[in-house]
């Protein structure tokens, strides 16, 4: 996603909890200052310890769980608005600051996605767009966010055999900006 925070502040207390806490486990992988072991409580240690190795959020049924929230696994009220925190997400939130890409870029996402909204997709486009970088945007009705993935992927793939052949093979109902 392209505002990781976001979609963990908004998939709080839903059904997908238990990956996106699984996400925010193989963050902190590379940026532990985001959710430091000293902060979970003996729950979040446990938890911790069952998503390490996960591929399936705990065994979750794609993803879907009992609704939690952070603090459950904490011992502070948001670990996400700390000094820490804030840092890496600047770090990890497109667009970066300054910076647009300078390749043409292919993006697509579900209207549908009940993982990530499309409305972060839609900011870094937009930036981007307004940076002068190349984007086809292709904003699809055909499924989730899943379903997306697999419908999608076959319009992403042409795209790129175009790229690798000099040519631009954009769906013709892509929104395009720069080309």
């Amino acid at each position: 996603p392209a505002d990781v925070f976001n979609v963990v502040d908004i998939k709080q207390n839903g059904p997908f909890f238990k990956l996106i806490f699984s996400a925010v486990v193989g963050a902190n992988s590379a940026y532990p200052e985001i959710l430091p072991m000293s902060w979970l409580t003996p729950k979040g240690l446990k938890t911790i310890e069952s998503e390490v190795d996960s591929c399936t959020a705990g065994g979750a049924l794609f993803g879907l769980s009992a609704p939690a929230n952070f603090s459950d696994y904490t011992n502070i009220p948001d670990p996400f608005d700390t000094p820490g925190a804030k840092a890496v997400h600047e770090l990890v939130t497109l667009p970066q600051k300054g910076q647009s890409p300078t390749a043409d870029m292919y993006v697509y996402h579900e209207y549908l996605d009940e993982i990530i909204p499309i409305a972060g997709t839609t900011t870094m486009v937009d930036a981007w767009c307004k940076a002068g970088t190349p984007v086809a945007y292709e904003k699809d009705l055909t499924g989730d966010h899943v379903a997306g993935t697999a419908s999608g992927a076959p319009a992403a793939f042409l795209y790129l055999v175009g790229r690798f052949h000099g040519e631009h093979l954009v769906p013709p109902t892509a929104q395009t900006c720069n080309y």
